[in-house]
């Protein structure tokens, strides 16, 4: 799904033309739509995602707030962050995601921040914590 997500991030391939030539029946081409997300900005996310997936949470994309920014992902209060080293290792970026995390906190949010490198060694660990979270009413202390 990676290479694919990528694909319609950039816009190579529309999502219809990448359901059509999805090998299957029906019903494996509803579950491969249901899979795909061309808003998609990395693979650490598109990888996190299908955890969730996965785990029968149905995680939003790069939700948007106001004076914020983008998350990568949310499932309810909780906000999935997935960072590669490219762009989060520059100081400015560091100290922008910090900034980013205490506002959205603010907003009621609990937000988990992931290497990507931790995203792609155990991907359901993602899962779990935010399963985890999901039993902790927000504000409380897991």
């Amino acid at each position: 799904m990676v290479p694919v997500d990528a694909a319609l991030h950039q816009g190579v391939v529309s999502l219809s033309t990448a359901v059509a030539l999805w090998r299957g029946d029906s019903r494996t081409r509803t579950d491969v739509r249901a899979c795909l997300d061309p808003a998609a900005e990395s693979p650490a996310e598109t990888v996190a995602r299908l955890a969730l997936i996965r785990s029968g949470l149905i995680p939003r994309s790069q939700v948007e707030y106001d004076g914020i920014g983008r998350a990568d992902l949310q499932v309810e209060h909780v906000v999935v962050e997935a960072d590669g080293r490219d762009y989060h290792s520059d100081p400015a970026a560091f100290t922008r995601d910090r900034s980013k995390d205490r506002r959205l906190r603010r907003l009621g949010l609990t937000v988990l921040r992931y290497a990507a490198s931790e995203v792609f060694a155990d991907p359901d660990q993602v899962a779990r914590d935010v399963h985890e979270l999901l039993a902790t009413p927000p504000g409380a202390v897991a």
